[in-house]
């Protein structure tokens, strides 16, 4: 697992997915989401068999950030890296800044 406790990544147009570094988060986080933005980031975890799946809830939700904001993601997340995706055509207002720091 990676040591980074903070990604940011500017996001300034829409085409390819856009995404943050990875971090490795175990007892929360934080992201925090500026500018303008149209759409929907996802969060998404790399697990230690290096697959990556967007994170969802027990419901089957899949964990999304569509306004601007300062969002607590939840303290009992699973040991993993974790990132945020803006993923093609999912967002449609620029340009935004998309952060994820953890503890």
């Amino acid at each position: 697992m990676g040591f980074a406790r903070f990604r940011k990544a500017t996001v300034s147009a829409d085409g390819a997915s856009n995404v943050t570094g990875w971090i490795s988060l175990k007892k929360g986080g934080i992201v925090t989401i500026q500018g303008t933005i149209t759409g929907a980031v996802t969060l998404q975890r790399r697990g230690a068999d290096n697959v990556v799946v967007d994170v969802t809830n027990n419901a089957g939700t899949i964990a999304t950030f569509t306004a601007v904001g300062t969002y607590t993601l939840g303290p009992d997340e699973t040991q993993a890296e974790y990132r945020l995706n803006a993923k093609a055509g999912a967002v449609s207002a620029f340009p935004f800044t998309m952060m994820i720091e953890g503890r």
